[in-house]
């Protein structure tokens, strides 16, 4: 063989080697970049996969929970609403008309307002209904019962479809606030319905893998329990599950709470945690992307570079360079979409040039170009609907403002009323001194006191303490007074007196409230103290500088049972002698550490008051308890009388 034929051969194989290695080379570094491009889009896919999936299911919930505010609000107001129609002497019908006017002008469907039985005898419906406790009887409506009994002051339902007729309804309801009693309002909530359907996660799902570039996408929770899923059949008809390898990356996903992949030969799977309200992810998602039309197309470039190389080694090395670059710059532009609507930076046309190719990678961005655009709609949609919502929030707002502001005017006016049948001046008299003052809990109360001179040798004083507070005890303060001051004047006995008055509350009283009462007469010339004490407190006998509670009676709260004697004791007070009346307003006061002011120090502090007049015995009583409640709002009624007994020259300071 001639050295030209050998170095022909020679250089004819060391052009062949060349050529067979740069292929070679080439074909593994395009099959490299492409997969890396491939797997950072295939990230980028399942990060924006998994924050639309926390989007999909958080937002229909948070647009729910405003709602359920709002509802809670309603049905509060429509309690009061209730309570004070009633006690204006509104009829069932007179108050279900309102409301209905109510349901036709505003977003509130349907009222619902039951005795303490249950038996709606108040709704917009006209229909009749008796809520049950039984869950068997009635799935829905039994889960109001406890706000008959008390067990739960508010019970908000999620929106579902109802027992009558499957429409969407979310119900919220509230106790009574004069009786027990279930006061219910319900809304109508096909849009919370068709808002999930809208931007719901599996819609999403079943949209990425309908494109057929996805070959499979699952989401599941922290118990790896499947939440949502779309996949692509195999050839024998069955969908692949998770494998144990998918599960133990999504396991070590959730924990590191960071996206992960790995590729093998026939898919490419990445998966990444689903954000969550806290640091902690709320699910992982999977998305599986074929790798087959990667690996023929790999197959293909080496091919062409191996049979160009033969012909022509630059030739061939320089297409398979240009196609290597042509191949892996359409990915790159996808990568560079794809972070672009995750930082909300995408623009319309961004792809343009990607999606005109005819290949894969052209229908990738097409179908890409489409799904950012219909997030962003969706975006847009939901800005809108929130503004919306937000708009109507505000008005609803403004209309509960107006109606609490009107109440709260009329309670003061009934306040100012309820002060004004109490006695603010007292019996003027050389031998005695008396002196009481009240301040209510709320804007009504249902303490009160009264004194009167029966005859020229009598006087007569009672501290009284209604059950309950606001407007009922109010109500029922003014009745028991009234029955009281009349009674008195007939001059009977304090046992007579609460004997008759008891027997006429318990024949007129229909909201069964009661009230403890200790009413005493004077007789001047002898300073003997007849008493009678109805379930009050024992007042206080403060004798030369010592306060000892006065003997009791044992008597029953008026308003209990009909037909009860009371027993009457009786004391000698001395010149220089107080008695002193109160509530347990005054006793139950708490400080902000939960201490009572207690009838301890109640005895200490009267008995440094010997010698001082009623009226400054009464308020150095209201600045004690007030200093000593300081910062914490006042719980109870607070009331108190003071009876000096002789002359009075000391003042105190």
């Amino acid at each position: 063989m001639s050295f030209k034929q050998r170095l022909t051969l020679f250089t004819t194989a060391l052009l062949i080697i060349a050529v067979a290695l740069t292929a070679a080379v080439l074909g593994w570094k395009a099959k490299k970049q492409l997969l890396e491009t491939a797997e950072t889009e295939g990230t980028l896919v399942a990060l924006l996969l998994a924050r639309s999936a926390g989007a999909a299911v958080s937002i229909p919930q948070q647009v729910e929970d405003v709602l359920s505010g709002q509802m809670v609000s309603q049905a509060t107001l429509t309690a009061y609403f209730v309570a004070a129609a009633e006690q204006a002497g509104m009829s069932p019908g007179q108050i279900s008309q309102r409301l209905t006017d109510i349901s036709q002008t505003t977003s509130i469907d349907e009222f619902w307002v039951t005795d303490p039985s249950g038996s709606a005898y108040i709704s917009n419906s006209g229909l009749p209904f008796t809520f049950s406790s039984d869950p068997a009887l009635q799935p829905q409506a039994s889960e109001f019962w406890p706000l008959l009994t008390g067990e739960k002051q508010v019970v908000i339902q999620p929106a579902r479809k109802r027992e009558l007729d499957d429409l969407v309804y979310k119900y919220v309801g509230v106790t009574g606030v004069d009786k027990p009693r279930i006061v219910e309002v319900g809304y109508h909530a096909q849009l919370l319905e068709d808002l999930n359907n809208r931007i719901g996660l599996e819609y999403m799902i079943q949209h990425l893998v309908s494109a057929g570039d996805v070959d499979a996408i699952w989401v599941v929770d922290p118990k790896m329990e499947t939440i949502a899923h779309g996949s692509i059949l195999a050839a024998d008809g069955v969908t692949r599950q998770p494998d144990q390898r998918e599960l133990k990356a999504m396991e070590a996903v959730f924990r590191a709470n960071q996206p992960m992949s790995f590729l093998t030969d026939d898919y490419l799977t990445v998966m990444a945690p689903v954000p969550g309200g806290t640091d902690q992810p709320v699910g992982v998602s999977l998305v599986r992307l074929p790798t087959s039309e990667m690996q023929q197309a790999v197959g293909r470039l080496r091919n062409i570079a191996i049979l160009v190389g033969l012909i022509i080694a630059f030739s061939g090395g320089l297409c398979a360079l240009l196609l290597g670059q042509r191949m892996v710059q359409p990915v790159m532009t996808l990568s560079a979409a794809a972070n672009a609507v995750q930082y909300s930076t995408y623009q319309a046309g961004q792809l343009d040039v990607v999606s005109a190719r005819q290949d894969e990678l052209g229908q990738l961005a097409r179908t890409f170009t489409n799904m950012a655009a219909q997030v962003f709609a969706r975006q847009e949609e939901l800005d809108r609907q929130v503004q919306e919502r937000t708009v109507e929030l505000e008005e609803k707002n403004h209309q509960l403002a107006s109606a609490h502001q009107l109440l709260q005017d009329e309670l003061e006016v009934a306040r100012a009323l309820q002060l004004a049948i109490l006695p603010n001046e007292f019996p003027r008299h050389a031998g005695y001194e008396i002196f009481a003052r009240m301040t209510p809990a709320r804007e009504m109360g249902g303490d009160f006191y009264d004194t009167f001179v029966l005859d020229e040798n009598h006087v007569g004083i009672l501290v009284a303490d209604v059950s309950g507070k606001g407007v009922p005890a109010a109500f029922f303060m003014a009745v028991a007074r009234t029955e009281l001051h009349t009674t008195a004047l007939d001059g009977a006995s304090p046992g007579k007196v609460l004997e008759r008055v008891n027997n006429k509350l318990c024949a007129e009283n229909p909201l069964e409230l009661f009230v403890t009462v200790f009413y005493a007469i004077l007789e001047l010339d002898s300073g003997r103290l007849v008493y009678a004490n109805g379930g009050h407190n024992p007042p206080y006998h403060v004798h030369q500088s010592t306060a000892t509670p006065v003997a009791t009676t044992n008597g029953m709260a008026l308003g209990v049972f009909p037909a009860i004697s009371y027993q009457e004791e009786s004391i000698l007070l001395n010149s220089g002698d107080a008695l002193h009346l109160y509530t347990d307003g005054v006793t139950e006061a708490f400080n902000s550490a939960a201490e009572e002011f207690g009838e301890e120090r109640l005895k200490r502090l009267l008995e440094s008051c010997v010698g001082w007049h009623a009226k400054e015995q009464v308020d150095t009583v209201f600045y004690a308890v007030d200093h000593f409640s300081r910062g914490v709002p006042q719980s109870d009624d607070i009331t108190s009388l003071c009876l000096v007994y002789g002359e009075q020259t000391e003042v105190g300071a």
